[in-house]
């Protein structure tokens, strides 16, 4: 099965078997359990505590080797060279694509002398 994540709960922790960020269907009582304590400690104690409890439960997920990510493929983009303040990006941020086109500016000049 091919995954983006094995152990993927986003910003808000909700990493649990019916959630929506739970893209590999993973159903491990422990991880299950644990977010919930995690949840509970950001409310209680803080984030600094909860991601503190969270990386330790990262550690136990990655033992379990759930999912073995593997090499993605070469990915190639082009743009013209009067697009500036774009390096490839397909997305900034969290899953809002193609926000990008935000940062980017076409150097008019540039693309006259060329041409266009």
């Amino acid at each position: 099965m091919a995954s983006d994540s094995a152990f993927h709960t986003t910003p808000t922790l909700t990493g649990t078997p019916s959630a929506a960020s739970n893209t590999v269907h993973l159903n491990d009582p422990k991880i299950d359990h644990a977010l919930k304590d995690i949840r509970m400690t950001v409310l209680t104690k803080g984030m600094k505590a909860g991601i503190a409890e969270a990386r330790e439960l990262a550690r136990y997920a990655v033992g379990q080797a759930y999912a073995i990510p593997v090499p993605y493929n070469y990915k190639y983009t082009f743009w013209w060279p009067w697009v500036k303040g774009y390096t490839g990006e397909s997305g900034a941020g969290y899953y809002n694509m193609p926000n990008w086109v935000h940062y980017v500016w076409v150097d008019t000049e540039l693309k006259k002398s060329m041409g266009y």
